[in-house]
């Protein structure tokens, strides 16, 4: 791979996706052929049980779908306005990323709702939920030099989602990840970057696990550690701005919380936050209410 410019991409609580850059270089030294980890005819066979739905341009380079598929994605919303992504975890409890949140983690929370059980991004569609309380991690480190450690959060609403076909939580990991493994992601990010023309619809993508040690080559000069999961497609495919605080599942279990980019969907690794490392913290979280 060719030395670039590396772009770490989070969406931040402005009310809109954000991006900041670093000046950098990012460089692979693997033998390994990581960026067409998917190869196109499995690729086409693993979405061939969605044969209707249709193909636009999208999560970078995802499906579009409907919430009854992914009933576990919700909707974080600033002032109406979607901006991040999480999962719900109980009838009261929605995990994200800590770095959607860190600015307005502070009581009463009058600007952010949490929207479950709608397929698209805006109005009034889904259930619309006040917050009761957010807690940060603790450790998080709102920082690339550090690579966003510990980048979640535990969000308690103030009523109930009652749990149907188009809502309703999934589990936690029981087991560190496999890697290999093929994932999805879900969201309504960005669909061309560097543009912010995020997706009205829900869409997901396919992902491929992959050995930290060949993650850590590609995003040089930032870092990953061992609490953290790199996957990704090939160039065209992953998340962006606005995806982030988003699901990675695997085996119909939440294993990770999509967290940081470097860029969006250019043949770089998504890193998201290990949930197996923090399952422990986030259940003494839930255990609150």
């Amino acid at each position: 791979m060719k030395s670039t410019a590396a772009t770490i991409v989070v969406a931040l609580v402005v009310g809109c996706s954000f991006a900041f850059s670093c000046a950098a270089a990012a460089a692979a030294n693997s033998d390994e052929d990581v960026t067409t980890v998917i190869p196109k005819e499995e690729e086409e066979s693993a979405f061939s049980s969605n044969k209707t739905v249709p193909t636009v341009d999208r999560i970078i380079g995802g499906t579009q779908t409907t919430i009854d598929k992914y009933p576990y994605q919700v909707s974080l919303r600033r002032s109406g306005d979607h901006y991040c992504g999480g999962a719900i975890i109980s009838p009261w409890h929605v995990l994200t990323a800590a770095h959607c949140i860190v600015k307005i983690a502070h009581p009463p929370y009058r600007d952010i709702t949490v929207v479950t059980g709608s397929s698209v991004s805006y109005g009034n569609w889904g259930e619309r939920h006040r917050v009761r309380r957010i807690v940060v991690h603790p450790n998080y480190a709102a920082d690339e030099k550090t690579s966003f450690a510990n980048d979640l959060a535990v969000i308690t609403i103030a009523d109930t989602i009652r749990y149907n076909q188009y809502q309703r939580k999934i589990e936690l990991p029981s087991r560190d990840v496999t890697i290999g493994d093929v994932a999805t992601i879900t969201g309504w990010g960005v669909r061309k970057y560097p543009s912010y023309d995020a997706s009205p619809n829900l869409e997901f993508a396919l992902q491929r696990l992959i050995p930290l040690e060949t993650c850590a080559k590609m995003v040089k000069p930032y870092v990953i550690n061992n609490q953290q999961i790199c996957a990704l497609n090939r160039k065209g495919i992953g998340a962006c701005s606005g995806d982030s605080g988003g699901p990675l599942v695997a085996h119909n279990r939440l294993i990770g919380v999509i967290s940081w980019i470097i860029p969006c969907a250019e043949g770089y690794p998504d890193i998201y936050s290990n949930l197996i490392y923090h399952v422990d913290w986030i259940r003494s979280q839930m255990s609150r209410f």
